[in-house]
């Protein structure tokens, strides 16, 4: 669902903006 892939998506820019910071 499309949910799902959102909640993924949430999961990855953190990951990301922890590796920027």
């Amino acid at each position: 669902m499309v949910s799902d892939g959102i909640d993924r998506l949430g999961f990855l820019i953190h990951d990301v903006q922890r590796l920027m910071r």
